[in-house]
């Protein structure tokens, strides 16, 4: 399992890759350009699970169930200041 991610401008992020995980971690505005590929010696039936978190919640869930011996997982984030009230 890897991941690579690539960015617009030259922010700071953490990736953490693990035997059944990988974590993406920023605070930086920025726009992400990440790919996650899997490779296994033989066909796996998995589910995989995407969470993403804004501020430490839970923000929304993927979840599809995969046949494969290869997943490849694309994915954009874009990363931009909360809103908030003007203040005069």
């Amino acid at each position: 399992m890897s991941a690579q991610v690539s960015t617009l401008g030259a922010s700071l992020y953490r990736v953490v890759t693990e035997p059944i995980s990988i974590t993406f971690q920023t605070e930086a505005f920025d726009v992400y350009t990440i790919t996650i590929s899997i490779l296994y010696d033989r066909v796996i039936n998995q589910t995989i699970i995407i969470g993403i978190f804004e501020g430490g919640r839970a923000a929304k869930g993927l979840e599809w169930d995969v046949t494969a011996k290869t997943v490849k997982i694309y994915m954009r984030i874009t990363v931009v200041e909360a809103p908030h009230f003007p203040t005069r």
